[in-house]
């Protein structure tokens, strides 16, 4: 019988900025230019249909578990036409360098095998951090192992198109966030110093700029980093438990960015981060998802009420038809074969 998942606690304040602090010596990388963006032909008939993972990167058995559920779910409705990643693509640190064998293992293998183009957003963990992996992995503070993944997803079937992107697909607008350039942004000067700054301040000139020129009827937004979560990590401006907002880790510039960007702009924010799946209600107007069961699951702790969480492996489809999205959360075992079982659905917009 598998083990229970044990949550840790959350790092006290100090400490974390102690460990940030004495994490925080990578060089600033200039971002690269943006990669062009994948060809995909919406259906001539029926919905356009995403199949969607989260918090994948483990190289585990869960992992591969949740990829053949999924291709198996695509096929047994039809059919997908394209892919999402929700970030933490490769764990613990992201990838050492472009020719890092995991983005293959990790990465191609099991979503390549869906025979659909792929395209993704960067988690904390792809942002990786310098020595000791074990204290440092998770809190994103190395742009190198960001773009080594940018650049090998140039030559892939999944793509990284840029650390924020745009993509339209018949009445489809889907925008790619990179929320871990704000997580650190609660400390400005830390912030500054590693880069993010820069990176928030284009990504959310970008995101006022199509704001203000939406390109289709329905509109989906991504991000590693959920507004709501019942999770272990919560809601955004209070992360892991912490009371205050703007204190480092609590999230409040990630929050903040999605209040003004996000919530109200988009019919959907599909988020990963909390390893589970949730349907985590509505604010403004946006319907807001987590999909963070790509390889793991961990305890959900319920901080915060939402209308449907489930502490399993998973995996979204979302159906985009005539203005309106048929989210469907299905549930995969942890044993024996992987069927995925359809746990709750519900149609946005219309």
């Amino acid at each position: 019988m598998r083990p229970a998942v044990v949550r840790s606690a959350p790092i006290p304040i100090a400490l974390f900025a102690a460990i940030t602090t004495s994490c925080a010596v990578a060089p600033v990388i200039a971002p690269s230019a943006a990669a062009p963006l994948p060809a995909i032909t919406p259906p001539a008939r029926g919905p356009l249909r995403l199949v969607v993972l989260g918090d994948t990167g483990k190289g585990n058995d869960d992992q591969h578990r949740v990829a053949e559920a999924a291709r198996a779910t695509c096929a047994a409705v039809g059919g997908c036409q394209l892919g999402v990643l929700l970030g933490d693509n490769i764990y613990p640190a992201g990838l050492d360098d472009e020719g890092d064998p995991r983005w293959r293992t990790h990465v191609e293998e099991p979503y390549g095998a869906f025979g659909i183009p792929f395209v993704a957003v960067l988690g904390n963990h792809d942002y990786g951090g310098p020595l000791p992996l074990i204290l440092c992995g998770g809190l994103g503070l190395e742009e190198r192992r960001a773009e080594a993944q940018l650049a090998r997803s140039r030559r892939s079937v999944v793509q990284l198109p840029g650390r924020h992107w745009r993509l339209v697909v018949g009445e489809l607008e889907l925008v790619g966030l990179d929320t871990q350039a704000l997580y650190l942004d609660d400390v400005p000067a830390l912030g500054g110093a590693l880069g993010y700054r820069d990176d928030a301040r284009r990504q959310d000139e970008a995101l006022r700029r199509w704001n203000a020129a939406p390109r289709s009827r329905m509109r989906i937004a991504l991000g590693h980093h959920p507004w709501r979560s019942a999770g272990p990590h919560g809601d955004a401006g209070h992360y892991e438990g912490i009371p205050v907002t703007g204190l480092l880790g609590s999230g409040g510039a990630i929050r903040d960015f999605l209040s003004s960007r996000v919530l109200g702009h988009f019919d959907l924010y599909l988020a990963g981060h909390d390893h589970g799946l949730q349907d985590a209600g509505d604010d403004r107007g946006t319907a807001l998802f987590v999909s963070g069961g790509g390889a793991e699951h961990k305890p959900h702790p319920a901080r915060t009420a939402v209308p449907f969480v489930a502490e399993s492996l998973g995996f979204l489809l979302v159906d985009v038809e005539a203005g309106r999205a048929r989210v469907r959360i299905y549930g995969v075992p942890d044993e024996g074969a992987p069927a995925a079982r359809l746990l709750h659905e519900r149609t946005v917009g219309g």
